[in-house]
């Protein structure tokens, strides 16, 4: 990336008609062609800059601040109840449910409602929209269609050609009377 960044306005000047990623990729080209003492600059630049960021890191989690923080974090937590319950029955406040029991009893409903949503009454069955008898006539108009278009195609390149003969004759006749009026003059 420390090299990407140091050539990406060059390679981009250069190469203006290019997408972001084709310019990534000459980059990339660039990087594994460049001799290894070149790479190793931005590789020893790297590692200072990654033991620098270290240190202040570990600086940050001794200070103050960082131990505040984290002393606020851990009282909030023991101040919030936590976010999964034993689960009551609305009816019978007696009967304690595990989470397990829970979760399955969702997830059978929940695929109860997507199947009512998924049923033919819901979303019909594509064959019963669109019938056999129904394919079968947008098939041959389909059929017809395309014998139209060839038939007009073949028709259009009869008129293309009559009209490459008609100017070649024209372009001839014009010579002729070009040649016969430089004789006349």
């Amino acid at each position: 990336m420390r090299y990407s960044k140091s050539v990406w306005e060059t390679v981009k000047q250069q190469n203006q008609d290019l997408k972001l990623w084709e310019i990534g990729k000459i980059i990339g080209s660039m990087w594994r062609d460049l001799p290894e003492s070149e790479k190793q600059e931005f590789i020893d630049d790297y590692e200072n800059e990654k033991i620098e960021y270290e240190r202040a890191v570990k600086e940050y989690h001794a200070s103050a601040t960082y131990q505040a923080y984290l002393s606020a974090k851990n009282k909030v937590a023991e101040e919030t109840p936590p976010l999964v319950h034993e689960a009551e029955d609305e009816e019978d406040q007696d009967e304690q449910f595990s989470v397990k029991q829970v979760a399955h009893a969702r997830y059978l409903r929940n695929h109860r409602l997507i199947n009512e949503i998924f049923s033919d009454t819901v979303v019909p069955d594509v064959r019963t929209v669109v019938t056999t008898p129904r394919m079968q006539l947008l098939k041959r108009q389909v059929h017809s269609l395309t014998m139209h278009q060839k038939k007009l195609e073949g028709e259009l390149q009869q008129i293309e050609e009559k009209f490459e003969a008609k100017k070649q004759k024209f372009e001839e006749s014009t010579e002729v009377f070009n040649d016969e009026l430089k004789a006349l003059l």
